[in-house]
């Protein structure tokens, strides 16, 4: 619960900051305030997965009894995805570019789960706060279709929570295993997304960026899915 806690409220702190501060725009040597037509708030509503290789994981040696032992050749264990709902709130400074910041919270598919040799029940969370930067490549801004690139940081917290049943390592005496930790790493994500406007308030977009987790040195993938942004 606590660190429930400290992600709401650097999510609201970011999400005042950018509304507060992020109006300005220097041309120049004379700053001016952002004027369009257009409109400058967005909140947005998707559907997406999250994929994440641990770079820190320590496979596991042993195996189920019920199982094959065959340990984990291909790095299955590092591999641990998450779907669930994604929530955004984007803030235009410009024309062509934006702050977004999101939040999502999902049950985590771990690589423990992956492998053929291990019976488990997993019931695994991945939690994870992201703030990019959105450039439009497009470059009307009124066409019906617009392409984006996107980079910044996430903050992920996971808690790998795995009973491995009737588990045993070099022969031993198979008994339940449960793999109980929590991570906390930071990433650094680039990509491109897509938007398509279907009113004046209404779009349809989907965005998907690929990075690094760290201190893990792992891969990261988030990919949002189709989702549906209103804009005012």
């Amino acid at each position: 619960m606590k660190f429930f806690k400290i992600i709401f409220t650097v999510l609201i702190f970011a999400l005042t900051l950018i509304d507060a501060s992020a109006q300005i725009i220097i041309n120049g040597r004379n700053p001016r305030r952002y004027n369009s037509s257009g409109p400058s708030h967005g909140v947005s509503l998707s559907y997406g997965n999250i994929f994440w290789v641990d770079g820190k994981t320590v496979p596991l040696k042993g195996s189920s009894a019920s199982g094959f032992p065959m340990g984990d050749p291909f790095a299955i264990e590092k591999m641990n995805i998450a779907y669930g709902i994604i929530l955004g709130y984007e803030k235009a400074l410009s024309e062509k570019f934006a702050i977004k910041a999101t939040f999502s919270t999902s049950k985590l598919i771990t690589g423990l789960s992956a492998r053929a040799d291990l019976v488990t029940a997993d019931e695994s969370r991945f939690t994870q706060l992201g703030f990019y930067s959105r450039y439009t490549l497009t470059k009307e801004p009124k066409h019906r279709i617009q392409f984006q690139w996107l980079a910044g940081p996430e903050i992920i917290y996971v808690k790998k929570d795995v009973l491995v049943q009737d588990y045993a390592e070099d022969n031993g005496t198979p008994g339940p295993y449960r793999q109980d930790i929590s991570i906390v790493e930071g990433a650094i994500v680039t990509g491109l997304g897509i938007s398509c406007r279907i009113s004046n308030a209404f779009s349809l977009f989907s965005d998907g960026m690929l990075g690094i987790s760290l201190p893990g040195k792992g891969l990261k993938v988030t990919n949002s899915g189709f989702g549906l942004k209103y804009s005012w």
